[in-house]
């Protein structure tokens, strides 16, 4: 795992503590890599109704720091920053 830039900005007396509980909470994520669809809208032979025709994908890369509020239940609430 790569350190974020915002990394940076972390200290303090529990800094190991909260890299520790991060880490674990990232590792029972489960990722789904972005991919970009090209479809194509396809009419019925019957001339009613329509539907999508994917004619190829492709997966694309990108990364983005993800903000995460632990909870003293345990739970760990993430959201991406704006």
């Amino acid at each position: 795992m790569e350190d974020s830039l915002v990394a940076i900005s972390m200290g303090g007396e529990f800094v190991q503590e909260f890299r520790t509980a991060l880490e674990a909470a990232v590792r029972q994520w489960r990722f789904e890599p972005a991919e970009i669809h090209r479809i194509l809208r396809k009419t019925n032979d019957s001339g009613r109704g329509s539907y999508w025709l994917l004619m190829s994908k492709r997966p694309i890369e990108d990364e983005f720091d993800v903000a995460c509020t632990f909870t003293a239940t345990g739970a760990v609430l993430a959201e991406v920053p704006k």
